[in-house]
């Protein structure tokens, strides 16, 4: 099979790493992060940087692109001596399936819609050249 063929593609896009990554585009520490919380429960950015070895500036910038995913959200909690800290939570992974499965489908009667249009597409497109 031609290497740069759509079959080979679409094997390469089924071998990615994480479902995820290839979702939500994320990068190794997003997924990274995603874990530690789906596994730990709520933690504050400073032990997520501590607890993958980031600065917590890093975390701070995977964090919020987790966010804007909508795949994890924070909360304040109040502490008891004053002040508050921020906890980060994982959406529930059966949210996320849902979101990731209502995103293949809308994908996939997207990608349809395109293939069964292409033959009026390229004659269209034929059409314009003369």
């Amino acid at each position: 099979m031609k290497d740069g063929s759509p079959r080979v593609r679409v094997q390469k896009l089924l071998q990615c790493r994480d479902v995820l990554q290839c979702i939500f585009n994320l990068n190794p520490l997003e997924i990274e992060i995603y874990r530690l919380l789906n596994r730990n429960g709520p933690l504050p950015a400073d032990e997520i940087g501590e607890r993958t070895g980031r600065d917590r500036s890093t975390a701070y910038r995977a964090l919020r692109n987790l966010q804007a995913c909508r795949i994890v959200y924070k909360e304040t909690d109040i502490l008891d001596n004053g002040g508050y800290r921020h906890l980060y939570h994982v959406v529930a992974p059966t949210e996320v399936q849902r979101e990731m499965k209502d995103c293949l489908e809308e994908w996939h009667s997207r990608i349809l819609a395109v293939v069964d249009n292409f033959p009026a597409e390229l004659r269209t497109s034929l059409e314009k050249e003369y």
